[in-house]
Parts: C-alpha cells; sequence; structure tokens
C-alpha cells in the first residue's frame, strides 16, 4: 500500500472515504490482487495480504472501498457498483474477482 501519486489523484473523486491509497500485489501492481483458486500461490497470497489489511481497516471502519482501474484510468466513472460482507470473501475456495473498472464496497462482518 501506499499514497496515491499525484497524477493518479483523480481516482480521489470515486470514494467517499478520507484516505485513499494504491494497493499494489507481488509484481507491482494491482494486477496480482484479482485471482482465482487455481492461480499462482503468489497471486493468492497478494490477495490474501490485501484482505487482512481490509480485515485490520474493518476493526475501526464500517466499510472500505476498492477501485480496480487501469493506468490513466483513474478519472473514469466505475462501470459496476457492488457491495459485499467480508465474511462471504475466501479466496482459496472463491478466488478474488474484482474486475476492470468495478467499485466494491467491502462491509464489516456481521
Amino acid at each position: 500500500m501506499k499514497e496515491v501519486d499525484a497524477e493518479e489523484k483523480a481516482v480521489e473523486r470515486h470514494f467517499s472515504k478520507e484516505y485513499v491509497y494504491y494497493a499494489g500485489s507481488h509484481g507491482g501492481c494491482s494486477c496480482g490482487l484479482l485471482c482465482s483458486p487455481e492461480d499462482s500461490a503468489e497471486d493468492r497470497d497478494s490477495a490474501k495480504a490485501l484482505l487482512s489489511c481490509i480485515d485490520r481497516i474493518l476493526q475501526s471502519e464500517p466499510t472500505v472501498e476498492l477501485y480496480a482501474c487501469w493506468v490513466d484510468n483513474q478519472a473514469k466513472v466505475p462501470q459496476e457498483w457492488l457491495q459485499t460482507d467480508f465474511a462471504d470473501i475466501d479466496v482459496d475456495t472463491n478466488g478474488f474477482d474484482l474486475k476492470e473498472n468495478m467499485f466494491l464496497t467491502i462491509k464489516r462482518r456481521e
């Protein structure tokens, strides 16, 4: 995780949160965060690391927001808006499928 670079600040308009960060994977970009159960252990481990961070945040915040987009598309409006419960995410069983131009709100375990 790192602060959003100056040239990527346009992405902040999509979020309701005060703080917005860039999340990358073992490969340096966010691609490795999206995985199926059949993907490499590195991809699954990257997704699990992100979810571990989200789990910690959800201890003090009701939701975490994610937006997946390509470089230079940060200003584009997401094409799909979804919400899920954190407890419903299981990388080993279902993978972690955050599609391009999807905005996902993950809510605290109920």
